[in-house]
């Protein structure tokens, strides 16, 4: 999800990851190999926001560039009532396989 064509892209994007990841869980709990392929296949995305130079999650253009000028607490903009420092810190940084 390109940031600013889509408002919150980052957040976004770091939610839908670790809710892939909570799916793969409950179909892991149930034995349900289908689900289980479908969530894995998704529930990484959070690496495409995390940039490695910055060591911060950060919004990415649709040309799949960083955003310029990036400030880690700079409140909004790809993040949801929050900063690059709370969404890297996150929970979803934890998740694992």
């Amino acid at each position: 999800m390109p940031y600013p064509n889509y408002r919150e892209s980052t957040a976004k994007t770091l939610e839908y990851a670790y809710d892939d990841w909570c799916g793969y869980q409950l179909a892991k709990m149930t034995g349900n190999k289908y689900y289980m392929d479908v969530f894995a296949r998704q529930m990484y995305n959070y690496k495409n926001v995390y940039n490695p130079a910055t060591r911060f999650m950060q919004g990415k253009g649709a040309d799949g560039q960083w955003t310029k000028d990036f400030d880690p607490i700079e409140w909004g903009g790809p993040f949801t009532e929050g900063n690059s420092w709370h969404y890297t810190r996150s929970v979803f940084r934890i998740h694992r396989v």
